[in-house]
């Protein structure tokens, strides 16, 4: 069970709350049979941060630069957003043998979601500082089916160990939505001397609807190899979905290959390749058509350095993964997506864990990342993907005493580094660099936890991410917040 309750920093502080509670009850009606029933419930209530836009807030406009704090909306009436899930299913597994078995994981999940009274920029004005909003609620109702049904198979051929997962899954979707928009009479709010007595009700005159349905199946198999030193995978699924409704219907096999040697103790060289084919049942762009599935191509190799009983692992790669029909949601149209015909990313990645002694370890990673669009029907080309960072790093410590009699006591402190990304696609603007360094302190003492989290220590202006000009999301200021936990 967890309940958890926020406010902003913006002001008339939106607030949010969220309960969740996900109990399971495991039961094993036999040695080789094992049932777990799963169920949860997450109920969401939420004030809306309407995002601000980048002229005045990410760069000076023509009026130099306005509050971070301003609401851009009515605050006598916040937009809301208002989200239960509820989930129902089990996991069943089954030994025939010590060398085959069965498992079933089943599972429905309803989704019940409203957006109300949204406030929407219809027009920004730099030059004024003057946006002008219109209003929107969105509802929308998903039901969710999904089943995974296999055979695990161990065998051995000689020195060769091998083990063999084939099997089917299902998954159903069923979503209702619906959105009502209102433009008259119109609501012009000075972002830099704002007066919210200009927010008025505007009657919702444009409703449309919308409705789909789609069943899918996934065949796979997959094979893992392992002689010593070598290991190899090797597997494939064969996917095909349906949309119903007179929809098409599509199909595609993704294979997937991968092998690890071990090149000496601890040291490992690994690469792989995959194809994947991920349907978007649900997803609509703005026209309201169904989205094809999303394809992807991804080669990776590295290397892993992990010896046992050493104080230093760590891994090193290189990739390639290439995208298509990639969606993004649309701020001002909730339900709809963009869709980006075809988009690269290249890089290398580190991560690395050092354990300076028992007490002390640090934790250290990199990566550099080159994403571009490589197709687009409106997009140009060679273009940046949004919110796409080509440099991140970060560095963690943490110290724990093992002994004495502050044993259970912690202490932590490390942060994160991003460089600029881009704002918007097209790339009019870019995010800036930024880096924000966070620090906790832990004590522990047989059933109770104490946990203080400072994060933003140094109260660091940065912006999280944006989509366009109207939408910047700006990064939390320094908060602080204790977690007082009981285990039983």
């Amino acid at each position: 069970v967890n309940y958890r309750e926020h406010k902003s920093f913006i002001i008339f502080p939106p607030g949010t709350e969220r309960l969740y509670v996900a109990p399971s009850l495991t039961f094993e009606p036999s040695e080789r049979t094992k049932i777990t029933l799963l169920a949860s419930l997450s109920k969401d209530w939420s004030e809306l941060i309407p995002g601000q836009p980048a002229a005045g807030l990410v760069y000076a406009g023509p009026r130099g630069f306005y509050d971070r704090h301003v609401y851009i909306g009515d605050p006598k009436a916040m937009g809301s957003i208002l989200q239960t899930v509820v989930t129902a299913g089990y996991e069943l597994n089954h030994e025939f043998s010590d060398a085959v078995s069965l498992y079933q994981r089943a599972r429905i999940t309803d989704l019940d979601l409203s957006w109300l009274n949204l406030q929407q920029p219809l027009v920004y004005d730099p030059a004024t500082g003057v946006q002008t909003e219109f209003s929107q609620d969105y509802f929308e109702d998903r039901r969710v089916y999904g089943i995974d049904t296999g055979l695990s198979i161990a065998a051995s051929t000689g020195p060769v160990e091998h083990r063999l997962s084939v099997g089917v899954e299902y998954d159903g979707r069923r979503t209702n939505a619906e959105s009502r928009l209102g433009f008259a009479p119109p609501v012009n709010l000075d972002l830099y001397n704002p007066d919210y007595s200009v927010f008025v009700y505007q009657p919702r005159t444009a409703v449309s609807t919308l409705a789909s349905k789609s069943d899918s199946f996934g065949f796979y198999l997959q094979e893992n190899a392992e002689n010593g030193r070598p290991y190899l995978q090797l597997g494939g699924r064969f996917d095909s979905i349906d949309y119903g409704n007179g929809g098409e219907s599509q199909s595609a096999f993704s294979p997937t290959v991968g092998a690890t040697y071990e090149i000496d103790e601890g040291l490992a060289l690994y690469a792989s390749y995959a194809r994947s084919f991920a349907p978007q049942a649900g997803l609509f762009d703005a026209n309201g058509d169904q989205i094809d599935p999303e394809r992807g191509e991804q080669y990776e190799a590295g290397l892993k350095f992990a010896p046992a009983g050493k104080r230093l692992n760590a891994t090193l790669g290189i990739y390639q993964l290439t995208r298509s029909n990639v969606a993004t949601g649309i701020p001002t149209m909730p339900g709809r997506y963009a869709v980006t015909g075809r988009r690269r990313s290249r890089g290398i990645e580190f991560d690395g864990q050092f354990a300076v002694t028992p007490a002390w370890q640090i934790i250290a990673n990199y990566a550099y990342t080159d994403a571009k669009i490589l197709q687009d029907n409106v997009l140009p080309v060679g273009d940046r993907v949004l919110g796409v960072p080509r440099h991140q790093a970060g560095l963690w410590t943490r110290y724990e005493m093992k002994e004495g009699s502050l044993q259970g006591l912690a202490f932590s402190i490390g942060g994160r580094y991003l460089s600029k990304q881009a704002g918007g696609v097209p790339n009019t603007y870019f995010l800036p660099a930024y880096t924000v360094v966070n620090a906790n302190i832990a004590y522990r003492t047989g059933p109770l936890s104490f946990r203080l989290n400072v994060n933003n220590l140094f109260d660091k202006k940065y912006f999280i991410s944006s989509v366009g000009e109207y939408f910047v999301v700006t990064g939390n200021p320094r908060t602080a917040m204790l977690t007082i936990g009981l285990s039983y």
